[in-house]
């Protein structure tokens, strides 16, 4: 039998890019992994397009450094090129990419998502989920702070996951005012307090309509207003149900770990792109549904994507 690898007793990094998904995944599947890792950051330049796969050295104004680590993990097209230079310097460095560019040979590892159509690779594992830090443990940890907080408010709560603007969407005045409707209407026919948390591309101007909103329409309603503690996964850990904005593709991935009734807002009538190939299957797994539609019961049978994708890592590394 192959010796286990302990990760904590490695090095291991996870690239920054700013981005909160995508370090949110690598963070994930690192944890997942064992690991306690060291964030890197990487500050791409203006022109950094023109530069970053030919030499990444110039594209990132703060390059990594020597000495390098045993395991480095990253998410996105533009840190992959970071990850690349890292294999060329270290070559003895396991190299992990989530979404990867180029061949997945490139790489000693490599976990694409089902909604691009990877193609099949010895050494890539193809998940529904983005890898993310949900797992029972986080949640019931987070739930126990902040329970007595949010007990002002009747049960059954329900967790809403707010994104904003993204190239495709654009989360403007009309669109708060829209969902702020659909929400009211949506608490009010199942009977549920609201527990809100918006993201940080939510535009000040459309969480306030959204607050305002919500705060003037009866429905017991708890607005995280940006200070202090993020209370984003004691929210998952309490709620009964989660409303998720399907702008973000890695914040409907979170919602669907919890094993709870996940709602979808905007995926009926939003151009979401290729991400339509995954809402429309975890719609067929009844894992989500979009919000407006029947309730759906508690799912049996979590989803441990992420999990998953560091049991498959750490079979490389054994084989290696």
């Amino acid at each position: 039998m192959a010796k286990e690898i302990d990760l904590a007793k490695k090095t291991v990094w996870v690239l920054d890019d700013g981005k909160a998904g995508h370090t949110n995944q690598s963070l994930g599947l690192a944890l997942a992994l064992g690991a306690e890792p060291i964030f890197k950051k990487c500050d791409f330049r203006k022109t950094s397009s023109l530069f970053e796969m030919f030499s990444p050295a110039i594209a990132v104004a703060n390059m990594p450094k020597p000495p390098w680590p045993d395991v480095c993990i990253a998410t996105g097209w533009h840190l992959a090129a970071v990850n690349l230079y890292i294999k060329k310097q270290s070559p003895r460095t396991f190299t992990t990419q989530i979404l990867p560019r180029g061949s997945s040979k490139n790489y000693d590892a490599t976990i694409a998502m089902y909604h691009d159509k990877p193609k099949k690779a010895d050494n890539q594992i193809t998940l529904l989920t983005a890898p993310n830090r949900i797992t029972q443990d986080v949640l019931d940890a987070e739930a126990e702070k902040w329970q007595a907080k949010f007990g002002q408010y009747p049960k059954p709560w329900a967790a809403v996951l707010i994104g904003g603007s993204n190239k495709k969407i654009e989360f403007d005045e009309e669109l708060a005012n829209d969902l702020a409707e659909d929400l009211i209407h949506f608490a009010k026919t199942h009977g549920y307090s609201l527990l809100v948390t918006a993201s940080r591309r939510t535009g000040l101007h459309e969480r306030l309509i959204l607050q305002d909103r919500l705060n003037r329409s009866g429905v017991p309603t708890f607005f995280w207003d940006g200070e202090g503690e993020n209370p984003f996964m004691a929210m998952l850990g309490l709620a009964e149900a989660v409303v998720v904005t399907a702008d973000s593709f890695s914040m409907v991935s979170e919602a669907v770990t919890t094993g709870k009734p996940v709602y979808v807002y905007g995926m009926d009538k939003w151009n979401i792109g290729k991400f339509k190939r995954t809402y429309d299957e975890m719609v067929a797994q009844n894992r989500m549904a979009p919000m407006g539609e029947m309730l759906l019961p508690r799912i049996s049978g979590v989803l441990q994507d992420t999990q998953k994708a560091a049991d498959f890592v750490k079979s490389l590394m054994r084989l290696r």
